[in-house]
């Protein structure tokens, strides 16, 4: 199911009907990091002052990094992070009239309702999908020390499962090449359709018997 936001009233959005129009830029990595900063001036907008930033809120605006990774072939894990909008990018978004472009990222990126989406069947493919996730969240949630106890969480979900995948002496060890193909065949290009904070408490659901 598409998502559709309507962008809260405030002062603020009327001074923004003046501003010069945002345009997303046509590569996909750069468009990510663009609607990665509306989104998350949208939220900042709409929540209450001086409240700071929930986990569920970091999710919605962090995923158009990972579905713009996941997007591209082959897909290289090490991109993720180039998609979260910067402190410059939400000073453009402020100076603009972004309103226009909140339903336009979710078009752009097919954002969907994400929390029925399943892991991949195979437990080497979810596995290696869920590192991905972990890794992700981890290192995106480092300039959040209000969040640090979900960052432990996903830190922990990541050794966890990079030890179990590359333990010799396990029948689901992988190397890199068995590692990046998992990646491929577990279709994480569809699977990263969505909020990657959802997608991380199906892998700790899934995985819950490592973690113990």
């Amino acid at each position: 199911m598409k998502v559709r936001l309507l962008a809260p009233f405030s002062p603020l959005l009327l001074a923004a009907c003046d501003a010069p129009a945002l345009e997303l830029p046509a590569e996909r990595m750069a468009a990510a990091r663009m609607c990665s900063a509306v989104m998350r001036v949208y939220r900042e907008q709409a929540a209450i002052e001086g409240e700071p930033m929930a986990l569920d809120v970091f999710g919605e605006w962090s995923q158009f990094a990972l579905i713009a990774a996941a997007q591209q072939v082959p897909f290289d894990p090490s991109t993720l992070l180039q998609g979260l909008g910067s402190a410059e990018d939400m000073q453009q978004v402020l100076a603009s009239n972004w309103r226009p472009r909140v339903d336009d990222c979710l078009d752009r990126f097919g954002v969907t309702d994400s929390a029925n989406r399943p892991l991949p069947e195979s437990e080497i493919e979810a596995g290696a999908a869920c590192l991905v996730i972990a890794d992700f969240l981890r290192d995106a949630l480092a300039s959040a020390p209000h969040l640090a106890p979900a960052r432990d969480d996903y830190a922990q979900l990541s050794a966890t499962l990079e030890t179990w995948l590359d333990d010799p002496g396990n029948s689901q060890s992988l190397s890199q090449a068995e590692y990046e193909a998992s990646i491929v065949r577990g279709g994480i290009a569809g699977f990263a359709a969505g909020n990657p904070v959802i997608h991380a408490e199906n892998c700790q659901r899934r995985f819950a018997h490592l973690l113990r």
